[in-house]
């Protein structure tokens, strides 16, 4: 049965990895015949395509304006133009990836009240922490215990500021009391670790699925040829634990490569720019991000705070490129010690030195790990697994 997917999102272009995953979703829908339509606010930078005409205003959440700020609880202009869609066009199904702040919780009022089931893939922590990420003071927090979201304005956990963390405390208790857990019918959760994150704070376990983001690795040509320099790629910020590898890379006496950018570049560029074997090299995409993947030795995921699914990794092992990553939330469902990679606990600069000599003193252990990066991603993170499961889901629910 061919579908008539509803696909929400924030944004209708690629800003970071949960766009790229929306976008991914729905062109594999396309290739298995389904119909995938979008939905998301207007923004200069978006993609054309024929469905725009539906998409209501965005958001300027930095307007003084208190009828505007309103529309970051409730957008009535997204709630007016989903129902216009919907008067206008048939949908089976609905599907939604991060639509808070935006779209916000006024979607769910319309396709509840259409008796559309509705599916949504977790991207972040957002159903139990009103800063997204389980992070205060670039620290893991867990304060507000998955549902006393007003514990967050305490710490100011958003920028250190009063009242951005208020607006998003209070976003998330309306969001609450609007349905954003008994509303959507069924959630995908991106790893393991997020589900059990999300369990543990409440959420009903058989009401989540776990369907890890698929890659194409078609589309990445590997390369098992050890490299020489150590590559990192991904943003530049203190929960990413950079520091931390840097240091060991310098114990080491080893060349590292960092791609990216973020809050911290600046700091660490003029921390280290005496050190010729560190090299910032700002953000990279396209064929440059490419061949320093396949030029490297090895690539490392160094993060100290709950890393859902890196993307990175992925797209590291596609490339034929083992990672040393740490261990600490999905990583370990990705990178497994001594067969695609090495795991070692967040921040340990002697543990994570240690490894880095490994691969120093033997290269071809790049090899071999290597290949077992790329076997894993096209046996495990295919497209097709990836539908199969998402077409389960959807099947539990009667199509209208």
């Amino acid at each position: 049965m061919s579908l008539n997917i509803l696909n929400c999102n924030n944004y209708f272009y690629i800003r970071g990895g949960s766009d790229k995953i929306f976008f991914d979703h729905m062109e594999i829908m396309k290739e298995m015949n389904h119909n995938s339509i979008p939905f998301a606010p207007k923004d200069i930078k978006s993609f054309e395509t024929k469905w725009d005409k539906y998409f209501p205003d965005s958001i300027d959440i930095s307007s003084p304006e208190i009828k505007k700020m309103s529309n970051f609880f409730y957008n009535v202009s997204a709630k007016n133009n989903l129902e216009k869609l919907l008067s206008e066009n048939k949908i089976n199904i609905a599907h939604l990836h991060i639509y808070y702040g935006r779209l916000t919780t006024s979607i769910l009022d319309v396709l509840s009240k259409k008796s559309i089931p509705i599916i949504q893939t977790l991207h972040d922590y957002k159903l139990i922490c009103p800063n997204n990420n389980l992070i205060n003071n670039e620290k893991i927090c867990e304060f507000c215990n998955g549902k006393f979201f007003y514990k967050s304005i305490f710490k100011k956990c958003n920028d250190s500021s009063l009242i951005k963390t208020t607006a998003l405390a209070v976003e998330s208790h309306f969001s609450r009391s609007n349905g954003d857990i008994t509303k959507v019918n069924h959630f995908i959760a991106v790893s393991r670790f997020l589900k059990q994150k999300l369990v543990q704070y409440g959420l009903d376990e058989n009401k989540i699925s776990v369907v890890h983001n698929p890659i194409d690795s078609s589309k990445y040509e590997p390369n098992y040829d050890s490299g020489k320099y150590f590559l990192y790629f991904g943003r530049i910020e203190k929960i990413k634990g950079i520091k931390s590898m840097i240091e060991a890379a310098i114990k080491s006496n080893i060349e590292l490569k960092i791609v990216g950018d973020g809050n911290e570049r600046e700091k660490l560029e003029n921390e280290y720019q005496q050190n010729p074997k560190i090299q910032f090299l700002g953000f990279k995409s396209g064929n440059d991000l490419r061949f320093l993947i396949q030029k490297s030795l090895v690539t490392i995921c160094p993060s100290i705070c709950y890393d859902i699914f890196p993307t990175s990794i992925l797209e590291s092992f596609a490339y034929g490129k083992p990672v040393i990553g740490s261990n600490i939330g999905g990583i370990p469902e990705l990178v497994e010690n001594e067969i695609n990679g090495y795991l070692y606990e967040p921040g340990n600069i002697n543990q994570l030195s240690l490894i880095m000599n490994e691969f120093k003193k033997n290269p071809k252990l790049s090899y071999n790990l290597g290949v077992n990066g790329r076997s894993k991603v096209e046996e495990k993170f295919n497209k097709s697994i990836y539908y199969e499961k998402v077409m389960k889901i959807y099947s539990e629910f009667q199509y209208k």
